[in-house]
């Protein structure tokens, strides 16, 4: 008997399923992990953020991609920020004062493990010791309430999870490096309202009065496009809620201190 071959149906090979479909799917699925493994390990690093010893954060401070920027301050801007630490629960000791010479914008920000820098640009915008004072215990609000290392944490979760779904190497390295300077200058709106008000705390008990508080924010010389304003918080929103807050302790108005700029600073 001849053997005849049946025909068979066409497309009986066919997926019978949709391979766009499921590949999508699948990427899908993978970038739920990641955004679970990301938000359940930023939260894990938040809290051993605020448990960090000093001695820990300072050895972190000292690996920082920021740590040597600048040159040390020892004139009147350190006596402005000695006279703040008096009424916190912090050593002088701890914090070291930084200034960098020739810069392009107006702004100041702070490193893990106590360094505090200021850009020269920004010493000569302000008018008052006030105004500096604010700043800088601005700064302090930071460290006080952990958010480098809360932000610093949380990169590095960032590239951990990169790698462990194979996007590692050279760019993590390159990610951890770049995360590492953006810690030291954007925080969310919710920190750096919550530094504002721990300034402003801290410059209230130090000169007794909140003259001068929102002075800085409102300089006719800087905008919201640039330099510390770049980095922070619109100044409209956040001069409205320091004026309530004053209100709202019953904080007076007093006159302000002029700012000499130590001839030193940045010598020619």
């Amino acid at each position: 008997m001849k053997y005849v071959p049946k025909e068979l149906p066409e497309g009986i090979n066919a997926p019978r399923t949709n391979v766009l479909a499921e590949m999508a799917l699948l990427a899908g699925a993978l970038v739920a992990v990641a955004v679970g493994l990301f938000w359940v390990l930023g939260l894990a690093a938040e809290r051993l953020a605020v448990r960090t010893s000093p001695e820990l954060e300072a050895a972190i401070g000292e690996r920082f991609p920021l740590a040597d920027v600048g040159r040390p301050v020892s004139g009147r801007e350190r006596e402005v920020l000695d006279a703040l630490l008096a009424h916190t629960p912090y050593e002088p000791a701890r914090f070291e004062l930084r200034v960098v010479c020739g810069a392009d914008d107006a702004n100041a920000f702070a490193v893990p493990g106590g360094r505090l820098v200021v850009l020269d640009p920004l010493l000569d915008a302000v008018r008052s010791e006030n105004e500096l004072a604010f700043v800088l215990a601005h700064e302090l609000g930071h460290f006080h309430h952990r958010d480098h290392l809360r932000a610093l944490g949380r990169g590095l979760v960032l590239v951990a999870v990169l790698t462990a779904v194979g996007t590692g190497g050279d760019f993590a390295a390159s990610l951890v490096a770049r995360s590492a300077v953006a810690v030291s200058h954007r925080f969310s709106q919710r920190q750096e309202l919550a530094a504002d008000r721990y300034a402003a705390e801290l410059v209230q008990r130090a000169y007794g009065h909140a003259g001068g508080l929102t002075d800085f924010l409102s300089h006719p010389a800087l905008d919201d496009a640039g330099g510390w304003f770049g980095t922070h918080p619109a100044s409209r929103q956040r001069v409205e809620a320091l004026e309530r807050l004053a209100r709202e302790r019953g904080w007076q108005a007093g006159a302000v201190t002029p700012y000499r700029r130590s001839p030193a600073l940045c010598p020619d």
